[in-house]
């Protein structure tokens, strides 16, 4: 969907780290395909919004390295409406050491992150 969206092959988006992606005023940028996405009026399908939940489950992935801490913050979510707030506007940062994490990380059958992905 995001390769689809963003117009990014998937084979790029399988190298990106999540240093690439830039959020700021509502719009999410993957500054290594040169792409960017704005802000939509429905949250439910604004791009940048979906860039910007999947990043902060991400960085709960590399800091917490817990697979019960990243369902139970699943879990926690609110349904998203059209009513939500937007998450591209929102100041709140990740942690620096889920900047070199790839956006999406390979995970094997024992749902073990590769080393790359724990600093």
């Amino acid at each position: 969907m995001l390769s689809q969206l963003a117009g990014v092959p998937y084979k790029h988006l399988a190298h990106t780290v999540v240093s690439s992606v830039q959020v700021a005023d509502g719009a999410a940028s993957i500054v290594t395909a040169a792409t960017t996405l704005t802000a939509t009026a429905n949250p439910v399908l604004c791009g940048s919004c979906a860039i910007i939940r999947w990043l902060r489950i991400l960085d709960l992935a590399v800091t917490k390295i817990n697979t019960k801490v990243i369902a139970d913050a699943i879990d926690k979510t609110e349904a998203l409406t059209t009513e939500s707030p937007h998450l591209c506007w929102s100041a709140k940062t990740l942690d620096e050491r889920t900047t070199e994490a790839p956006v999406f990380p390979p995970i094997d059958q024992w749902e073990r992150c590769p080393s790359r992905c724990n600093p």
